[in-house]
């Protein structure tokens, strides 16, 4: 008996994290997409050095969470994502077509917003 009280405490631990980690992941990826949005509002104003900051302030966020992202995440959505980031920079610093930097920053929005929207407890993620 106690055997199964163990099992089911070990369960209740793991469930609570998995949970704990999709809320603190829902948090990080809203602030990512929010100053990735900001910068691109930013390009639109014209003002292409502040929009290279918030995105390389997204980026260093990002790198900063490089091995939790790792260990919670697949290593190829990891490495997408942040050269994803890296493309995104470049064309921020040499002022690209804006047209090639907003389909490059909206698709690296979507790939950020999905790493949550795959991590959420839910009936199509059990399936």
């Amino acid at each position: 008996m106690r055997r199964l009280w163990v099992s089911c405490v070990i369960l209740a631990v793991l469930f609570s994290l998995t949970l704990l980690n999709t809320r603190y992941l829902k948090n990080c990826t809203g602030q990512w997409i929010a100053l990735l949005e900001e910068a691109q509002e930013l390009v639109e104003a014209g003002d292409w050095e502040a929009a290279y900051a918030r995105t390389r302030m997204a980026c260093e966020q990002w790198e900063s969470r490089d091995v939790y992202l790792h260990m919670v995440l697949q290593h190829e959505d990891v490495d997408e994502i942040l050269l994803s980031f890296q493309q995104v920079l470049q064309l921020l610093e040499h002022r690209e077509d804006g047209g090639e930097y907003f389909a490059s920053n909206a698709s690296l929005m979507a790939s950020i917003g999905l790493l949550y929207e795959t991590e959420q407890l839910n009936l199509k993620n059990l399936m």
